[in-house]
């Protein structure tokens, strides 16, 4: 798989795309080097890279010097919270997933190069990519600018309700809830509440009133 994939990407000419969900582990530093100096050739061929990892890698000093590399290079990262498959698409005309078809193989894949196929695995990866934060624009998780009702309503959305539901939860009405939400974004920055809640899931100090 590897091997595969190492001789496919050394021939990409357009764009490299691929989606890392795993938390961070600590890497061979030959290997990420090794990383490091085929995504640099990529870019200096034309290739445009852009790879989301789990949010949790931010706080990994091994990763977090690996992306600030491929980024310095002109890679464009972003991280995500959300559970993903493991992927990677080369040229819009290969992509390679995790075997989900012979059991007891966890560490196979698959190349695929079906046009179908890997033009519905690109579509996935464009969802990710949009619902995910540019790299640049994670800061480290903290308390201070929440209010406890602001937190207590985050709350409620992580645990899977709706905004509508949370107000009629915790006695606000949906306009409020609204207002609030909008102050949130407004504090932390962000556009969406999908970087809110992928912010929410690094900070690991609200309140429990």
């Amino acid at each position: 798989m590897n091997a595969r994939l190492g001789e496919i990407s050394a021939a990409a000419h357009s764009d490299f795309c691929a989606v890392q969900p795993g938390e961070p582990a600590d890497r061979d530093p030959a290997i990420l080097r090794l990383g490091v100096e085929r995504t640099r050739a990529a870019l200096q061929r034309g290739v445009q890279v852009r790879s989301i990892y789990h949010r949790s890698v931010h706080e990994h000093d091994q990763t977090r010097d690996y992306i600030h590399a491929m980024i310095a290079d002109g890679a464009e990262v972003r991280a995500s919270t959300l559970p993903g498959p493991r992927l990677v698409i080369i040229d819009r005309q290969h992509a390679f997933v995790d075997n989900h078809v012979i059991k007891g193989e966890g560490n196979s894949g698959w190349h695929l190069f079906d046009r179908a196929a890997v033009a519905w695995a690109r579509s996935i990866f464009e969802m990710f990519w949009d619902h995910a934060t540019r790299w640049q624009d994670i800061g480290p998780a903290t308390c201070d600018p929440l209010s406890e009702r602001q937190w207590r309503i985050l709350r409620e959305l992580d645990a899977g309700y709706s905004q509508q539901q949370v107000g009629g939860r915790i006695g606000l009405s949906r306009r409020a809830v609204d207002k609030e939400l909008a102050t949130v974004r407004e504090a932390l920055g962000f556009k969406t509440m999908y970087q809110v809640m992928s912010w929410y899931g690094r900070a690991q100090c609200p309140p429990v009133g």
